[in-house]
């Protein structure tokens, strides 16, 4: 008889087909380990780096729309985060926000600073409640929030789900840099340098 061949045999499944199947089943979790590895994920994301960067359509808590086209010729900086790791780089938002300020009024003009924040998660009535609190968090930091309210941004550049995302698209709309969580002191040394050539225009 093939042993490769299922018998049920008093409500019990033969050896063979026992083996099969159970090897099946492994494979298959391993594949979804596979799929939703983070390091993968990480893979796929810094992938995007030297290639267009895909449009995307955010909105404020006073539901002002922004897509690329709208900061064209600009190096983009960009925090997207969820509202849990919103102060994970909090340190280091406030020392870009100091490198900022120190800039030439000309330098300024060239740069702009897009923190987003994953709101896909939000149903109405609470989206309200969301809105209210980008409008909030945008007057207390002194730069407009965003929401991105469908996760068409998040799918479309690989961010990480419930992480610090942060990147720099340049002013040819070209991604040049990713990470994921807590950006370090060398790191923010790296970006200090690139956002100097790129808004310089070396590179760009």
């Amino acid at each position: 008889m093939d042993k490769g061949v299922g018998i049920v045999i008093s409500g019990r499944m033969s050896t063979g087909r026992r083996d099969r199947e159970g090897a099946a089943a492994v494979l298959l979790a391993l594949a979804i380990l596979v799929v939703s590895s983070p390091a993968l994920a990480a893979e796929r994301a810094h992938a995007l780096i030297g290639k267009p960067a895909p449009n995307f359509s955010i909105k404020s808590g006073d539901d002002k729309t922004l897509v690329p086209e709208m900061f064209a010729g600009k190096v983009a900086v960009i925090f997207y985060e969820t509202r849990e790791t919103s102060k994970k780089n909090s340190d280091i938002k406030g020392r870009f926000n100091r490198l900022y300020d120190r800039q030439d009024e000309e330098v300024r003009k060239l740069i702009v600073r897009i923190p987003v924040i994953n709101c896909s998660r939000a149903v109405w009535p609470a989206t309200l409640i969301w809105k209210q609190s980008l409008r909030y968090h945008s007057k207390r930091v002194g730069i407009t929030i965003y929401g991105d309210w469908d996760g068409r941004m998040a799918k479309d550049y690989q961010m990480k789900d419930d992480e610090s995302n942060f990147l720099i698209i340049d002013r040819k709309g070209i991604i040049r840099y990713v990470s994921f969580g807590r950006i370090t002191d060398e790191q923010f040394q790296e970006i200090e340098k690139l956002l100097d050539v790129l808004v310089n225009g070396e590179g760009s």
